[in-house]
């Protein structure tokens, strides 16, 4: 009697049982085997599942144990070796061989090989065109191969299987494995194959980059070694691939003990010890930070290190590393010893300093004896040249003062040290009490200075005095360029984001050159060939001060394209009061 076994409607088996006897089988014999046979599915498919499990279960124990047999492993070969070893156990494969698949030359590179058996792993013709055909389909291939049997008189037809290994939809590497008999590949053997290659991908990727970084190691080495300046190459991970003398000096970390670390650990590490409120070790902190979270930008970090005998200020500049996929695959850090430059900075602001307020102090006792002079002394007529004298005195003692205080204000802001005196002010008293300032000067030469400002506009929130400065150094500019019998041009208008007012000021005269518009805003830097209608030549004072005091109150300042005038146009941002 044999007793059709179901599961689902589909047959997947037959219990069979013979007598003897003939019509040894009745009704209620019939009923009992089929209900044995019931139970036979259910075993079979609780036994096909529980075997799925254990599959499963051993294939994620190898894949983790070899993850953890490659973390640290930085030579492809060793990594290709390995990863063919764990497909021959997943798969129960004879023998493999893992290639290169060269992009551009569609070339096959043997990488490795790894067998099961003594004859090794047998390469002809057959097993590297189904290798190829993976590599040029990106798909699963399998395919057979006549091999010389143990015997090596009789040819014996193998199953072959190739699995393409891919990065970013690319196949770069293929593994081949070889079965001693025919065999169809089952799913379950496919997708345990397929998630092999993607995990070999990463490490062979992780280890091929190290290889290459070794290779160019010899040559450049010397030059390496040589320059004062620090190298340091990180992975894609942050960690430590390589480094040149120079860096273990300016950190003073033996950096080569700590190769495969993330380095971003290993800075703070340095700081765990430091007090808290410890500011010095601020910028290392955060360049540890920003390594951490791994910026594929550029980025500059500045911080002060303090070894035994030295303190060194560094400049660490960090750039990508890019592939020929134009892909990150890791870091470069140049680290850069400016102490001498923020010795000579100090230096020169330490002097700057000095020079303002020897120059301050006695400018200040000039002015206040020219206007004691002005107050006491009667001018006969006939000395009235001697008053106007007295008068032009000091107004340019008064410039002079001025422009010594806006010295020692860009110093002040350049180091944070500026403390703004915020307040609520409208837009268009501000303007009207700047151009009032130069009232007398723009009716003498014939100028006429336009305002248009819009009506409801929210109020500034600003230092009223440095922002009025602003205004009347970069109308004075427009004073002594804008030709005779000419306009100069006031505008504000709102930002779109309605936190903050532009201003922007428009003049007649020649205009500013593209090249020279970002320098101009420098300290000591003055517009090339370039002549004043009236007035002397600049200082280089003015539009630096206006920089500083600009961004202190978080706006922007630039020379503008968009200009209703065809001279220069001075644009700048300030903040408006915020609404509760």
């Amino acid at each position: 009697m044999a007793i059709p076994l179901y599961r689902e409607d589909y047959v997947v088996g037959v219990l069979n049982v013979e007598s003897r006897e003939a019509n040894f089988f009745r009704e209620e014999q019939a009923g009992f085997l089929s209900s044995l046979g019931d139970h036979a599915v259910i075993s079979m498919e609780n036994a096909r599942l529980l075997a799925e499990r254990q599959h499963r279960i051993e294939m994620l124990t190898r894949l983790r144990d070899l993850t953890l047999r490659l973390s640290s492993t930085t030579h492809s070969q060793e990594v290709a070796t390995t990863v063919l070893e764990t497909a021959l156990n997943l798969v129960d494969g004879a023998s493999g061989g893992l290639y290169r698949y060269d992009l551009e030359s569609g070339n096959m590179a043997l990488l490795a090989t790894a067998s099961r058996q003594q004859n090794g792993y047998v390469q002809n013709g057959e097993v590297v065109d189904i290798a190829k055909a993976a590599a040029l389909n990106g798909t699963f291939q399998q395919g057979y191969s006549l091999i010389h049997s143990d015997d090596h008189d009789a040819m014996q037809k193998c199953s072959v299987v190739a699995v393409p290994i891919k990065k970013q939809n690319d196949v770069s590497e293929v593994f081949i494995i070889v079965f001693n008999d025919e065999r169809q590949i089952q799913p379950r053997e496919l997708n345990t194959l397929e998630l092999l290659a993607s995990q070999a991908a990463g490490h062979l990727e992780n280890a091929m980059l190290h290889e290459r970084i070794r290779a160019g190691n010899d040559r450049m080495r010397a030059i390496l070694d040589s320059t004062r300046d620090g190298v340091i190459l990180l992975d894609q991970a942050g960690r430590l691939v390589e480094s040149n003398p120079s860096a273990e000096r300016l950190l003073g970390i033996d950096l080569e003990d700590y190769t495969g670390s993330y380095l971003w650990r290993l800075l703070l590490d340095q700081t765990r010890n430091d007090s808290p409120n410890d500011s010095s070790h601020d910028g290392l902190r955060n360049w540890a930070r920003d390594l951490r979270l791994g910026p594929e930008g550029i980025t500059h970090h500045e911080f002060t290190r303090f070894l035994p005998d030295s303190k060194v200020h560094l400049q660490v500049v960090g750039s990508p590393v890019w592939n020929s996929e134009k892909e990150v695959v890791g870091r470069l850090l140049t680290l850069r010893d400016i102490t001498e430059a923020k010795e000579l900075e100090a230096y020169r602001e330490g002097l700057m300093h000095m020079v303002v307020h020897d120059l301050r102090n006695p400018l200040s006792s000039i002015i206040s004896m020219l206007s004691l002079i002005e107050q006491t002394i009667p001018y006969p007529e006939e000395l009235q040249s001697l008053q106007i004298m007295v008068e032009n005195t000091t107004k340019r003692a008064e410039d002079l003062h001025e422009m010594v205080g806006m010295i020692l204000d860009i110093y002040k802001y350049e180091q944070k040290n500026y403390e703004l005196k915020l307040k609520e002010v409208q837009v268009d008293n501000l303007i009207t009490d700047a151009v009032q300032t130069l009232e007398g000067l723009f009716q003498e030469a014939a100028i006429n200075v336009q305002i248009e400002i819009p009506d409801s506009l929210p109020k500034l929130y600003i230092d009223y005095a440095n922002i009025k400065r602003v205004l009347v150094n970069i109308l004075g500019n427009a004073y002594k360029y804008t030709p005779h019998n000419s306009t100069v041009c006031v505008h504000v208008s709102p930002m779109p984001n309605k936190s903050q007012l532009k201003i922007r000021i428009v003049d007649s005269g020649p205009g500013i050159p593209p090249e020279q518009r970002r320098r101009i805003f420098e300290l000591f830097e003055q517009i090339e060939d370039q002549t004043a209608k009236r007035g002397g030549k600049g200082t280089g004072i003015g539009l630096a001060f206006c920089k500083q005091a600009v961004e202190a109150h978080g706006g922007r300042i630039w020379v503008d394209d968009d200009g209703c005038l065809p001279g220069a146009c001075f644009a700048f941002t300030l903040p408006t009061v915020v609404p509760h």
